[in-house]
């Protein structure tokens, strides 16, 4: 190598020395709230960003995260969006084109159309940022009149939160090895792909509901949907004080505890299992001010199973024994039961 090419490096590395240096002599004189272009920090030392989207109309919500604390809160007084704890240039954040943006999944194309470069002094300083190591944390704040038709969501290891959602969206989730809370939904479809996730929903209402799963488990309370679907490998799936006409899952091995409101009308279950257990539970009257002459909607349960069982009755009828497997070609189907039986049934429980 040339004389001049390694005066040159040598030149470059005191530049960048003395730039780190001076970095964190400026931050440690700065207050702690000071804010250069923009970048603030919090009371513990985190870095602080703020998305102010109340001047516009937003419609679309897209996050692709990993490794984050998430919320997403319905019935906000503020319309902004909070970013705590994320490095320089390891995020987009981002409010265009009637779309909120947020994630830390980042391509090279992404500095060009997705966000703002925060600039080469911040990175460095990054890398000599001695603040305690947290995971970031993401909190959208949603008013009452900003109507949210669709919500794109995608997390990996993360901690999610969402909470109050109305205005019938649309919730399309894709979630591996996270936790999920779905609390008081108003939707016009929930789309959910679930990878190892522990995912509840709660107090929700849905038009359909479909969700596809590779492990991890499901636990829904007071879900009201005209229709859910299940399928997928492998996962265990509790429904409980739920209310739906229409009920399908095909899985290869699944847990599935099933407790249903039924109300008057037609309702289907078809249910298909290789490998797991069924718990068919004892909410079939549906309203509790019906009379023992009423009977509970005209339907079919279709259960198939290879290896799996049925471990409990439908009503006084027992659709199998918990020895018995059933021969897939001719599936269990039971009667409906009517509001004498069932209450017949219940008292002598």
């Amino acid at each position: 190598m040339k004389m001049s090419s390694w005066i040159f490096l040598v030149i470059s590395g005191l530049l960048i020395i003395s730039g780190l240096f001076l970095c964190n002599y400026a931050r440690a004189k700065a207050p702690d709230d000071a804010a250069i272009d923009g970048y603030t920090t919090s009371d513990d030392g985190q870095s602080y960003t703020e998305l102010d989207y109340s001047e516009q109309r937003i419609t679309n919500i897209t996050l692709n995260l990993k490794d984050c604390e998430v919320e997403l809160r319905g019935g906000a007084d503020e319309a902004k969006v909070e970013l705590i704890g994320f490095k320089p240039n390891s995020y987009i954040g981002s409010v265009t084109n009637k779309t909120i943006k947020v994630s830390n999944q980042l391509s090279f194309l992404d500095y060009f159309t997705g966000g703002s470069f925060a600039g080469v002094w911040r990175t460095l300083l990054s890398l000599t940022d001695d603040q305690t190591e947290t995971e970031p944390e993401v909190i959208i704040h949603i008013p009452e009149d900003q109507s949210i038709k669709q919500y794109n969501l995608t997390f990996t290891n993360c901690n999610v939160s969402v909470v109050n959602i109305t205005g019938e969206s649309e919730i399309n989730l894709v979630s591996t090895g996270s936790t999920v809370g779905l609390n008081k939904i108003d939707a016009s479809l929930l789309d959910l792909t679930c990878d190892d996730t522990e995912l509840s929903v709660l107090s929700t209402t849905a038009d359909h509901v479909t969700c596809e799963m590779g492990g991890g488990s499901i636990i829904a309370r007071e879900l009201v949907t005209e229709d859910i679907v299940f399928s997928g490998k492998e996962g265990e799936v509790n429904l409980i004080e739920t209310d739906f006409v229409e009920f399908e899952m095909k899985m290869t091995q699944c847990d599935l505890t099933l407790e249903t409101v039924y109300k008057q009308g037609s309702y289907v279950r078809k249910i298909a299992i290789e490998d797991g257990e069924v718990y068919l539970g004892s909410l079939l009257l549906g309203k509790e001010d019906e009379s023992a002459e009423d009977v509970v909607a005209p339907g079919k349960i279709t259960i198939t199973l290879e290896e799996g069982k049925v471990v409990t009755k439908y009503g006084d009828r027992q659709l199998v024994t918990e020895e018995e497997i059933p021969d897939t070609s001719e599936p269990t189907t039971a009667e409906p039961v009517t509001g004498e039986e069932a209450k017949s049934a219940s008292e002598d429980s």
